[in-house]
């Protein structure tokens, strides 16, 4: 998927996967894809988009694990990577993210502990 084909919203019935060209766009404050038909692994470059508050791809089907990049996203105060394939353990860089309000990983394949740094 082009990322200037990529609609951004939620259930469009985006299909494919989520271009790595995301992570150039720095001033993105808010980026909802949620209930769409989004796969493949979610690219490290979304780490970047440091301004980023709220980010929901939650009820897609995306495989792989959490890149421990988002820990750069330190104003995130919403992140929702809900309903997906995502495997692996929650990385601790998350815990750099000191905004974060809201964390939603339910009905993943995740595994292991949740860092105790996350939410203090």
């Amino acid at each position: 998927m082009e990322m200037d084909m990529m609609p951004h919203g939620n259930t469009n019935k985006s299909v494919g996967p989520i271009p790595s060209e995301l992570g150039k766009l720095k001033s993105l404050t808010d980026f909802k894809v949620n209930n769409n038909q989004i796969s493949g692994s979610i690219p490290p470059e979304v780490g970047n988009l440091t301004q980023l508050q709220r980010l929901d791809m939650s009820s897609n089907h995306l495989i792989g694990e959490i890149p421990k990049e988002f820990g750069k996203m330190k104003r995130v105060l919403y992140l929702s990577l809900a309903a997906n394939q995502l495997s692996g353990g929650i990385p601790l860089k998350l815990g750099f993210c000191e905004l974060l309000e809201v964390l939603d990983l339910s009905k993943n394949r995740l595994n292991g502990s949740i860092p105790g740094s996350i939410g203090q």
